[in-house]
């Protein structure tokens, strides 16, 4: 059995990958970065990435009704197998569309730690934008997005603003407000103890890597190691505040949304 693994949640571009690799520094932890083969194995059901989505009806959201016996093991087995590659005690994992599967993660892996990483979402919208011209960011034919836009219909405060978005900028906005809020919901609504799950920015690590790498270690279980704080200090750094942005009513309603669903 897995000793606590680490998950990083956070919406995609929020500043995941820099969190997980800081920590996969650490001389105790292997770090596992979007290993969407092993979930897939396990629970088909959240693809929503490939030209296979459909067929397996993919969701954006895994819940605990989503859990099996059978599929925690081979996810169990298949993280196993990878630590003990690594030779490491404690595994930590990231993949940003977990933001809405903490409910399965902690039914599957109940005494896991949570670091939970936000960014300030126009930055956030303005690097998925910039990625979009990439790849294929939405998944195969768009599923990604129209399973994204679906779920906003389900929330009041977003109803009706996903048939207006037609910018990566404005959907990536629409990803962001969707993943803070069952983040959030998820990670510091009651059901998990406050001692499981850290909340931190993007901006607060940059600015005071030393202090964030800490409570990494205290929230994380993980006994001190400089090596973290030498990465953090190394790779974190102020981000540049972006160009001003032009006028855009459906920018303008998803930042209302947001505020109102993501009221910290």
């Amino acid at each position: 059995m897995l000793d606590a693994p680490i998950f990083v949640i956070g919406c995609g571009r929020s500043g995941t990958t820099v969190l997980g690799e800081c920590i996969g520094v650490h001389r105790d932890v292997a770090y596992l970065h979007e290993p969407r083969a092993m979930w897939l194995k396990a629970y088909p059901q959240g693809d929503v990435w490939s030209a296979d989505a459909v067929r397996r009806n993919g969701r954006i959201v895994l819940d605990a009704d989503d859990w099996s016996e059978e599929a925690a093991a081979n996810l169990e087995r298949d993280f196993g197998s990878f630590l003990k590659t690594k030779r490491r005690a404690r595994l930590c994992e990231k993949t940003p569309i977990n933001a809405f599967r903490v409910d399965l993660i902690d039914r599957a892996f109940p005494d896991a730690r949570y670091l939970y990483i936000e960014r300030e979402p126009l930055a956030v919208a303005r690097s998925i934008a910039e990625r979009c011209k990439k790849g294929t960011w939405w998944g195969v034919q768009q599923y990604k997005w129209r399973q994204l836009a679906a779920l906003s219909e389900e929330i009041p405060q977003l109803n009706g603003i996903a048939g207006r978005c037609v910018t990566d900028l404005q959907k990536a906005l629409m990803e962001w407000t969707l993943s803070t809020h069952f983040a959030r919901r998820a990670l510091f609504g009651g059901a998990i103890p406050p001692e499981r799950a850290l909340a931190l920015s993007y901006e607060a690590f940059t600015h005071d890597p030393i202090a964030i790498a800490n409570a990494i270690e205290k929230t994380a279980g993980l006994r001190h190691d400089p090596a973290m704080l030498v990465f953090a200090e190394a790779h974190m750094r102020p981000a540049r505040h972006g160009e001003a942005m032009p006028a855009d009513l459906v920018v303008d309603a998803l930042l209302v949304a947001a505020k109102s669903l993501c009221a910290a």
